[in-house]
């Protein structure tokens, strides 16, 4: 997601995802990016930073390590501290 969106704050949203779903994964998007929002992108609650422009290939290997966190999460989530069927 960009940091910067006509409408709505793009860290504020990013939060509100998280919030809501924090399994899921937000990669900051931009142009331009000062060195004070890089240092606090994973405070802010974004994952990774693709700076414009960008090869396909790194939109890529992004959304595969992205599915990759994902299902790490989600077994995290998942896992259970005891198993009662034993």
């Amino acid at each position: 997601m960009d940091i910067r969106l006509p409408d709505v704050d793009g860290i504020e949203l990013c939060k509100r995802i998280k919030k809501r779903s924090p399994e899921t994964v937000i990669y900051a998007f931009s142009g331009v990016v000062t060195e004070g929002e890089f240092n606090q992108l994973e405070e802010m609650g974004f994952d990774g930073l693709l700076c414009k422009p960008f090869e396909f290939v790194v939109l890529e290997r992004a959304i595969e390590g992205a599915f990759e966190e994902i299902n790490k999460r989600r077994t995290r989530m998942c896992t259970p501290i005891s198993t009662p069927f034993t």
